[in-house]
């Protein structure tokens, strides 16, 4: 059914989504501005989405489809896209899915998803909060990459570890909360962070890698507690001037020797 640029199709084993808009009468697949897709989902239908609508489609509901997996790069420099409703049978998302789909501001995650791959929201320049699913373990590399106009953040109890360069260059980062089922936060995670102001990390921590924090040029205060024993270089190196570390006295000496150095390892 077609009305205003939105299409709304239901695909088969045997019937392809070229196929599908063909029996609608659609000749012009750039056209569609909203597109909602139910049924059996292939990576044939999304090569035809990022070859046909990449820079026109603005809206993807795939909630109704069955696929389980979006697989590596199948959604990648769709910058048109706005809004994506993910299936909700989906249990991976590959890496470098979403990469460079620089003007989605909305994603809808189902509580079935546990894996999210590196870079797999890299570049998402537009996208402003992401509320993850309890059923993730893993904040994967660079899952978030440089989604500059990302603000809040809430970590679900589910994750046990925030992977290297997670949120790095997320530059509007204010607020985010880590759970107390954390007990790695990776090398540069949250790299360039200006906006964050404080944080507090939970004592089920243990170890903070190279330059989690480095150049987080707004962050003043930070507690840190006695479950750390690895510390990483440059860990806080490049914060606000009027940074404060607030450790237990078990980490203080470690602090002063490693944390705040100027220069990172690359």
């Amino acid at each position: 059914m077609a009305q205003n640029n939105k299409i709304s199709v239901s695909l088969t084993f045997e019937k392809r989504l070229e196929q599908a808009l063909d029996e609608l009468g659609v000749k012009a697949p750039a056209a569609i501005t909203s597109l909602t897709i139910a049924g059996m989902l292939t990576i044939l239908d999304m090569l035809y989405i990022r070859e046909n609508m990449s820079e026109t489609l603005l809206e993807l509901d795939l909630r109704d489809t069955s696929g389980t997996i979006i697989e590596e790069w199948d959604f990648s420099l769709c910058v048109g896209l706005t809004s994506i409703t993910l299936p909700n049978s989906v249990t991976e998302i590959g890496d470098h899915a979403f990469e460079g789909c620089e003007n989605v501001n909305s994603i809808t995650f189902p509580d079935s998803v546990k894996i999210i791959g590196k870079n797999a929201f890299r570049d998402c320049y537009g996208l402003t909060s992401v509320t993850l699913p309890n059923s993730i373990t893993k904040n994967d590399e660079g899952t978030f990459r440089n989604c500059v106009a990302l603000t809040t953040i809430a970590i679900p109890d589910s994750v046990k570890e925030i992977g290297e360069g997670a949120f790095r260059g997320c530059t509007s980062l204010t607020s985010v909360t880590i759970p107390t089922s954390v007990t790695k936060i990776c090398d540069f995670a949250f790299f360039k962070c200006a906006g964050l102001s404080s944080i507090i990390i939970p004592d089920s921590v243990t170890e903070i890698g190279d330059s989690a924090f480095y150049s987080c040029s707004r962050l003043e205060s930070v507690f840190i507690p006695a479950s750390v024993k690895k510390i990483g270089p440059f860990t806080f190196g490049q914060c606000s001037p009027l940074f404060r570390v607030h450790p237990d006295s078990t980490v203080r000496k470690k602090i002063i020797e490693r944390l705040i150095t100027t220069t990172p390892h690359q």
